[in-house]
């Protein structure tokens, strides 16, 4: 046998063993954890400026967008159109491109703004998209906390109804499912069984009542209130300055709180530009806000309502465990198996079927269980098929 230890030299005397290199997970998760003194100076610096930036995300995207308007006005004014050439216009372009709102009024008509506004857009979009990557990410730890929520509310509703069955059963009821496996029947015992459900409360009042229909709206009706407060502000606000009509006004805080931006109705006014900064800076996020809570709801609620019927699939009932258990009067422990996959949607009745045809196919003698005569008849007439079909071909290419 091979020896990890000492080796001895030619002289007799033993040599230091060689140290015993560590295995491929541990120097992994050593070289996590290694200290930084001990990376390159580039890797060092580069993991710092990482960590700057993740940190000050929302300050550099402030300060990159102010940057953007100064460069944009002071260096890259058209002078023919004048495109950038007062700071109102400047800041509108920003807050409007950057809004992914793009009313198309203001654009860049040299090379040179064409060129700084592409990089403008890219950069701004990676950042934008860290801080979209936070909301984001919070709204899925929302999901997974609904989805945990509903799993566990699942899982005591599962053991409140086994303790239920567990506490319903007495010692004549015991006897009869005793009976039952060996063919009987006992009528009585499920007459008493029956008797003892009979005025005790039914499982959707057991269960803890949920938010009523008038709570649960709430969280629309404010989602809904908020994106009619932020369409009325806007509409009024233009009708004051830029003397819109009506319904044209109502149409341009739509598309704009929207982030649609056809670009058909534009402020004209440098107040009404300003007003367009200001309101859809506030506006945009808001509403889109307002708009993900009405899905992220609609989405809670169909979990939950999946849920439920998944939950009312498993409930542990006697009338559950006799439509398992059918004739035989008791339920074993792969009924129970089965019957909770295929109520969990894991998989279909036909699954179960077709795994239950192929067992009985494989089963030759037919005592339940696969041994290795079943298999070896299964190999027998396997060799019998194929020589069917070889004897076939011979036929077909005779002499």
């Amino acid at each position: 046998a091979p020896s990890y230890g000492a080796t001895p030299r030619d002289d007799g005397s033993p040599s230091t063993p060689a140290p015993e290199r560590p295995p491929k997970e541990k120097r992994r998760r050593r070289a996590r954890r290694a200290d930084p003194a001990d990376l390159h100076p580039a890797m060092r610096r580069l993991n710092q400026l990482s960590d700057f930036i993740v940190t000050y995300i929302p300050w550099l995207f402030l300060g990159y967008l102010l940057f953007s308007a100064w460069f944009l006005h002071v260096f890259l004014a058209d002078e023919h159109t004048k495109k950038f050439h007062t700071w109102i216009d400047t800041m509108y372009f920003v807050f409007i491109t950057i809004l992914t709102i793009g009313y198309g009024d203001v654009y860049p008509t040299t090379d040179a703004g064409k060129s700084y506004v592409i990089v403008f857009i890219l950069v701004g979009a990676c950042l934008g998209s860290v801080i979209l990557g936070y909301v984001a990410e919070w709204v899925l730890a929302t999901q997974e906390r609904v989805l945990e929520a509903i799993a566990r509310r699942r899982a005591r509703v599962m053991s409140a109804d086994v303790e239920k069955i567990r506490e319903r059963l007495s010692d004549a009821s015991k006897r009869s499912v005793a009976r039952a496996e060996r063919g009987e029947r006992d009528y009585p015992s499920r007459r008493r069984m029956d008797d003892a459900m009979d005025g005790e409360p039914t499982d959707a009042e057991e269960l803890p009542d949920e938010k009523n229909a008038e709570s649960s709206n709430v969280p629309v009706l404010k989602a809904l209130f908020v994106v009619l407060f932020f369409t009325t502000v806007g509409a009024l606000g233009m009708m004051a300055i830029e003397k819109l009509s009506f319904t044209t006004a109502f149409y341009w805080a739509v598309v704009t709180v929207t982030t649609v931006g056809y670009g058909d109705v534009t402020p004209k006014t440098d107040f009404g530009k300003l007003f367009t900064c200001v309101f859809a800076t506030l506006a945009v996020g808001t509403v889109g806000w307002a708009i993900s809570t009405i899905a992220e709801l609609y989405i809670k609620a169909s979990l939950v309502n999946d849920a439920n019927e998944k939950l009312d699939q498993c409930r542990v009932t006697p009338e559950y465990l006799a439509e398992v258990g059918g004739k035989k009067g008791y339920v074993t422990r792969l009924d129970f198996f089965k019957a909770t996959l295929v109520s969990l949607g894991k998989v279909t009745d036909a699954d179960v079927e077709m795994v239950d045809a192929r067992f009985d196919e494989l089963d030759v003698n037919d005592d339940g269980q696969l041994s290795i005569e079943d298999l070896i008849g299964d190999m027998d007439q396997l060799a019998a098929d194929l020589a069917k079909v070889l004897r076939a071909r011979e036929e077909e290419t005779g002499p």
